[in-house]
Parts: structure tokens; sequence; C-alpha cells
């Protein structure tokens, strides 16, 4: 039996008519990871990120497709709402860490 609670990811309403709907979840879902402090974490630029494999984002995210959320991601990355860098120890891994630009998305949503 489903539970109604299982796996929901919260999102703002007023931020998806701003950014997108597929964006504010994205954010949230990435949001909510950073909160919960469970993967692996990179302090950089005076910035928590957090660092995230496709593989994950896709296991977490399975109503979409991989080639729909880099698209998502990649148009909160034009926005500037979400930064990404590739820094890791292993030159061979390109995984991505993400953080969220909460100055420019209070900016957005307040309007200004």
């Amino acid at each position: 039996m489903l539970k109604l609670d299982e796996g929901n990811i919260r999102f703002s309403g007023k931020l998806a008519e701003i950014i997108g709907i597929n964006e504010s979840i994205m954010l949230s879902y990435i949001h909510e990871i950073y909160q919960a402090g469970s993967e692996e974490g990179l302090e950089y630029d005076g910035y928590k990120w957090v660092k995230l494999p496709m593989s994950d984002l896709i296991r977490g995210l399975r109503f979409w497709s991989g080639s729909t959320i880099k698209r998502i991601i990649a148009s909160l990355e034009e926005k500037k709402v979400l930064i990404s860098i590739v820094k890791n120890d292993d030159l061979f891994d390109r995984t991505k860490s993400y953080r969220i630009d909460h100055d420019l998305l209070d900016k957005l949503v307040s309007g200004e």
C-alpha cells in the first residue's frame, strides 16, 4: 500500500510560476538533500556544496528520465539559481557538486 507521504517532494508554487514547475521540484529536492546532510558535502569558496552523481539523481527522481534531469539542471544553471562545480580529488571523477543561490531566489520571489 502506498503511503501518501512516502517520497513526496514539497515545492513552492510561487517559485514554480517564476522558474518553472520542474525547476522548482529539482531545487526542492536538492535543498532537502542539503538539509539532510546525508550526501557527501564539500566546503569550497566559502560555501557548502552537495556532491550529487547523476545516478543518485536518477534513482531519487524516478519519475524523470536522465535526459530530463540534465535538461532541468541546465535550465537552473542558465538561470543562475543553481551553481555547479566539478572539484574532486580524483581527476577522472567528473561528478558535479551543487549549491543553490538563495540570495537570487529571494530576489526572484520578492520581485526585485
